[in-house]
């Protein structure tokens, strides 16, 4: 008797010893994802642009009425079904793998009628990128100059093409937690290379298959060329990345995308750990 007495006070001793422990967790920072508010109206189409095709959503109520568009699947436009309803969520799940939530409010003139999530997302990658190095934006600029007007013979990794135009990584310098980038372009061909787009990845090089290879975004926190944007034809330029600091591990590659605007051509190029351990600090005049 006594014997199932104790058995029953232990049991209920553990169970309010998990009730508390459930009741004191809490959710680390990283775990919640960030709600993003949207006003809809009744006579007004609000719309959403995402980076990836839209695959999937669910609406807290289908007071709100959301359509892919049947030409371009990552754009998603919201309407109100009825007037003055309370705020609801929205999920959506694109096919780069990530969910998007959102806030539905309803407002007979809403402030915003298109939301651009690619542009938005990069605001946010590139305010942290900043945050991490130290500098701001005017320090930034001015070691960029710098670098884009030095006189540079080094020659860092294989050399770029595509059709007529090629870039080279001149030099890698640094200055506190900043990393700077020199890379030299050439047009040969009577085409523009125009306004080129460029993303940084830390990709693993090993032996795997490709689809297998884990990629890092590097989001560089100051991006500016010598004279234009891109390379007019039969020309030459000069591009200076800044990136936060950091390191490659065995076969990890630094991998630099300049995808020209509206066209089809890429430059991509890659650099090893001991291309980045030959980076000199920057000396300022």
């Amino acid at each position: 008797m006594k014997t199932m007495i104790f058995q029953k006070a232990a049991m209920a001793l553990l169970l309010l010893f998990l009730s508390i422990s459930i009741l004191k967790a809490q959710y680390t920072p990283k775990a919640i994802i960030k709600s993003y508010p949207v006003e809809v109206a009744y006579d007004k189409t609000t719309v959403l642009v995402f980076p990836f095709e839209v695959k999937s959503l669910d609406r807290g109520n289908p007071v709100v009425m959301a359509q892919k568009d049947s030409h371009a699947g990552n754009v998603l436009k919201l309407k109100a079904a009825a007037k003055g309803f309370a705020p609801i969520s929205l999920h959506v799940i694109t096919a780069g793998g990530r969910l998007y939530q959102f806030k539905v409010k309803y407002s007979d003139h809403p402030n915003i009628l298109t939301i651009d999530m690619v542009a938005q997302l990069d605001n946010e990658r590139f305010a942290v990128a900043l945050k991490g190095i130290g500098l701001n934006q005017r320090e930034l600029a001015n070691f960029a100059a710098l670098m884009a007007n030095k006189k540079t013979m080094g020659r860092l990794g294989r050399k770029a093409r595509s059709g007529k135009v090629s870039a080279r990584v001149r030099t890698v310098s640094s200055h506190g937690q900043t990393l700077f980038f020199t890379i030299d372009l050439k047009n040969k061909g009577a085409v523009d290379f125009q306004q080129p787009g460029i993303r940084c990845w830390k990709r693993d090089g090993g032996g795997m298959k490709r689809t297998a290879r884990r990629n890092t975004e590097l989001v560089p926190a100051h991006v500016s060329w010598k004279a234009e944007e891109g390379v007019q034809g039969n020309d030459s330029s000069r591009l200076v990345l800044a990136l936060p600091q950091f390191s490659l591990r065995g076969n990890e590659n630094l991998v630099i995308d300049i995808r020209e605007q509206n066209g089809g051509r890429l430059l991509r190029l890659r650099l090893k750990a001991g291309h980045l351990e030959k980076a000199q600090p920057i000396i300022q005049p």
